[in-house]
């Protein structure tokens, strides 16, 4: 594998007459619960992130990166008490919902403080951790 760039050539693409619409989806409480519970049961990683993209079914057809729906990730992340995530950025907006639990984040330096269910974000490129 390269580290250059990879090009796609779109000379002459015709889009589709037609949008192809993915079909909703749902994921219900307990696949969630599931999923946080074995998360928890995996020793904590280097980078302190045990995390599940999810992803809808027909994420591989665009070719663009697994996503719930085209452009836009989601990520189950667990942490346990007292843990802490190593120091991350992305170049999209991140927002966050905390389904169980409290803690805060450190985002450009600010602390952010959560409880469950709350929902905060914070901007593209901007160092954080939990």
């Amino acid at each position: 594998m390269t580290d250059s760039a990879k090009f796609i050539d779109r000379t002459g693409y015709k889009y589709p007459e037609k949008l192809d619409l993915w079909e909703p989806i749902l994921i219900t409480k307990n696949e969630m619960d599931e999923e946080i519970a074995r998360l928890a049961e995996l020793p904590r990683p280097e980078n302190g992130r045990r995390q599940s993209l999810i992803v809808h079914p027909r994420w591989a057809e665009l070719g663009v990166g697994p996503g719930l729906n085209p452009g836009v990730r989601v990520t189950l992340e667990v942490l346990k008490p007292g843990e802490q995530t190593a120091p991350i950025r992305h170049n999209s907006t991140q927002v966050n919902f905390c389904i169980e639990g409290t803690g805060h984040s450190i985002v450009n330096g600010k602390k952010i403080e959560f409880n469950e269910f709350d929902v905060y974000n914070f901007p593209s490129m901007g160092t954080y951790w939990h």
